[in-house]
């Protein structure tokens, strides 16, 4: 993954994928299929991924990765960060924590 030009996850049946975050956190950028929403959210809040619709789209993203390895290095450093600060054990323990305050302090149970 880390000398990979992309990581490209055709697949549309996803929910959470760890080789799309494993390559992120090695600043690999992503190629995914447009028809995966979750796929799509992690491109958007990343800003390290492209998503297609079509063979055109595919192609275009495929040719602008070619192209253009500044923003990938760019794109690369994005996915890392967005890994860190979402899915590293830190920040999934704080989620956590989030949840079970939120749930004890409204529980009619307390």
């Amino acid at each position: 993954m880390k000398s990979a030009l992309m990581l490209v996850l055709p697949s549309h049946f996803e929910s959470l994928s760890m080789v799309v975050l494993e390559s992120l956190y090695f600043n690999t950028p992503i190629l995914v299929n447009g028809q995966c929403e979750i796929l799509v959210e992690h491109c958007k809040q990343s800003g390290a991924g492209f998503y297609y619709n079509n063979k055109n789209e595919f192609d275009a993203a495929i040719e602008f990765a070619r192209a253009n390895n500044d923003k990938l290095i760019e794109m690369g450093v994005s996915g890392k960060k967005y890994v860190i600060e979402n899915y590293s054990w830190n920040a999934v323990i704080e989620k956590y924590q989030k949840a079970f305050d939120i749930i004890t302090q409204t529980s009619p149970y307390q």
